[in-house]
């Protein structure tokens, strides 16, 4: 069975989303899984997921990936759970639960090319004082401060 996750939001939504595409593994260990999102790179060296598809391109997926198949698909809009609004449960535990998927403390994973992570550790190792990271601006992709 091929299932389709697709993940609509920005960089960090989609980074949170790893948990969840751990939690659809976890239901569905032997089906092809299919992550559709703005952000590809997030996905690209997970080994829980077998393509990667950028909005951008989706031309033939349909017949590459539902027609003639057996399919599911998986979307859900966890900041609008009424539980996460009411700040009562995580934004994965939400996210699991609307998709209908177990939930046992799942935190998010990233899985960077070599070359990156060397990057960064080389960075890090350099840096006089310690760092704080940042994401100011969020969401889709070509979205803007504006668009808030």
């Amino acid at each position: 069975m091929n299932i389709i996750f697709q993940i609509d939001g920005g960089i960090g939504k989609c980074l949170a989303s790893t948990a969840v595409v751990r939690a659809i593994r976890n239901k569905y260990p032997e089906d092809t899984l299919i992550v559709v999102t703005g952000w590809p790179d997030v996905f690209i060296n997970n080994p829980r997921v077998n393509r990667v598809v950028h909005f951008g391109s989706l031309g033939g997926f349909y017949d590459d990936h539902v027609k003639g198949q057996e399919v599911l698909f998986l979307k859900a809009e966890p900041y609008q759970h009424s539980e996460y609004i009411a700040q009562t449960k995580h934004l994965i535990e939400c996210w699991t639960e609307q998709l209908g998927l177990d939930f046992d403390g799942l935190t998010p994973e990233f899985y960077p090319f070599a070359s990156e992570e060397d990057q960064v550790l080389s960075f890090v190792a350099q840096a006089p004082k310690p760092l704080l990271v940042f994401q100011p601006f969020g969401g889709p992709v070509g979205s803007t401060p504006d668009d808030a």
